[in-house]
């Protein structure tokens, strides 16, 4: 039942809403994470480390909201940033479903392709160590950089910004024309986070949440 209404609620998730979300446990976000496929419990343990793990064959066992079991599994249990960093884990769930319910159903950039860059990613800077030294500072560019991973497709279009400019699109005009699909990924993600039950950072001193949103 837990599970079923996570899914509900997760799906309706828009940056301008507020949603009510029950107190969030260590064991109801594992129990969140669980597939319907006996094989995605191992598969899922290999998320985040494996650089060449295989994102389509396991977001086909999982269930909905593939992007957030990627991302808690990667700050949760691969880094573990978010008891390094002080992250509230609820408020991060909450923030990637956000991001997750922007994206795009297109061919490319959509949430499977953030949940593989982040896992990716994830995987090459764990096996290049350096991250391995105990330091909060490189722990929080660590965590941005992560989050980085999967910004660029929040509400990707599907085209180039060389078309968009060509066009005379709405988002190239506001950008004026530079880095657009970049910078409207960017502008919404700093729009979602601006909502308090979505801010998993709101807690920190504001000059590391600064540098935090800078990093990322």
């Amino acid at each position: 039942a837990f599970l079923s209404e996570m899914q509900r609620l997760c799906g309706d998730i828009s940056p301008k809403e507020t949603i009510d979300f029950p107190t969030w446990t260590a064991n109801d976000l594992s129990n969140f994470m669980v597939a319907v496929h006996p094989d995605a419990d191992s598969m899922l343990s290999q998320v985040g480390v494996d650089p060449f793990f295989d994102m389509l064959d396991f977001a086909s066992f999982t269930r909905d909201n593939l992007l957030a079991t990627v991302v808690m599994q990667v700050f949760r249990s691969v880094h573990n940033l978010v008891l390094t960093l002080d992250i509230d884990d609820s408020k991060l769930f909450r923030f990637v479903c956000a991001i997750e319910a922007r994206m795009q159903k297109n061919q490319y950039h959509n949430y499977q392709h953030a949940a593989d860059v982040c896992s990716r990613l994830s995987a090459i800077l764990k096996l290049s160590h350096m991250f391995d030294t105990p330091n909060n500072e490189l722990y929080r560019e660590l965590a941005a950089a992560l989050l980085a991973s999967v910004i660029p497709d929040i509400d990707h279009p599907g085209r180039t910004n060389t078309f968009l400019i060509r066009t005379r699109s709405d988002e190239a005009l506001r950008f004026n024309e530079q880095h657009v699909i970049e910078n409207s990924s960017v502008l919404k993600c700093l729009e979602i986070m601006q909502e308090d039950s979505l801010n998993f950072i709101a807690h920190w001193p504001e000059e590391e949440q600064a540098e935090f949103r800078l990093s990322s």
